[in-house]
C-alpha cells in the first residue's frame, strides 16, 4: 500500500543522518515503481548529504520505466549533492 510505504519513509526522515539508514532509502530506490515514493526517497536520499546517493540516482535515471517527473527530483539531487 502506497499510504504505508509514505508513513515508513516519513518515520525514516528522522534518522536520515544515520549511515545505515541512509544506505537503506537507497537500496530501496531501486525496488520502489511508485513516483510518490520514489520522489520521496530520492529527497531523503539527497538529504542525508552522502555522495555515494549520486551514483545511486545515476541508475535510477537509466530506468526506462521511470517517469519523467521522477527523473527530474532525480536531476535536481545529483545537482545539489555535487555542489
Amino acid at each position: 500500500n502506497v499510504n504505508v510505504r509514505l508513513a515508513a519513509a516519513q518515520a525514516l526522515s528522522k534518522y536520515k543522518d544515520n549511515k545505515e539508514i541512509a544506505k537503506g532509502i537507497v537500496k530501496s530506490l531501486e525496488k520502489q515503481t511508485e513516483p510518490l515514493i520514489q520522489i520521496m526517497l530520492i529527497n531523503l536520499a539527497v538529504e542525508t548529504g552522502d555522495n555515494d546517493v549520486t551514483p545511486e540516482l545515476n541508475k535510477l535515471l537509466q530506468r526506462s520505466d521511470l517517469m519523467d517527473e521522477v527523473k527530474v527530483y532525480a536531476k535536481k539531487g545529483i545537482n545539489s549533492l555535487s555542489i
